[in-house]
């Protein structure tokens, strides 16, 4: 399935026509992009930017280590993404920004001020410090 979905995003005009499809047959109000993976180019990237722009009603959200890439763009509001700490491009992370971190257990999480999201990665959406408990 990954392997399928993956060749799909090589024709992106394509892929932007099949996640519309998707997207209207079954009238969702949130989309998780990538439950594993990340975005592996500017051009993919900004074909989701444009996905979430053509469909202000939806909120399209997720974590991600390609900071150098959400840096090169302005994305749409209902384009919500959190830096996720722990990989060569911290040093780009803002405190302004949106990030998850990993924590050993919920004392240390909450300890630190984040928001525990281990089972509801919705509440990213309220928060700029996202913490996750490492499972």
């Amino acid at each position: 399935k990954y392997a399928r979905n993956f060749e799909l995003t090589k024709d992106l005009k394509l892929f932007k026509k099949v996640v519309q499809y998707e997207l209207n047959k079954k009238r969702v109000e949130y989309v998780r992009i990538h439950s594993s993976g990340d975005f592996y180019s500017l051009k993919y990237l900004k074909a989701w930017a444009d996905i979430a722009r053509n469909n202000s009603n939806i909120v399209f959200y997720g974590s991600t280590k390609a900071i150098p890439l959400f840096k090169r763009i302005k994305a749409p509001i209902n384009f919500v993404f959190c830096f996720s700490v722990g990989g060569k491009k911290d040093h780009l992370i803002k405190s302004t920004d949106h990030h998850a971190k990993i924590f050993n257990n919920k004392k240390e999480l909450l300890k630190a001020g984040y928001k525990d999201c281990s089972k509801d990665d919705l509440l990213m959406l309220t928060t700029k410090k996202v913490g996750l408990v490492y499972h």
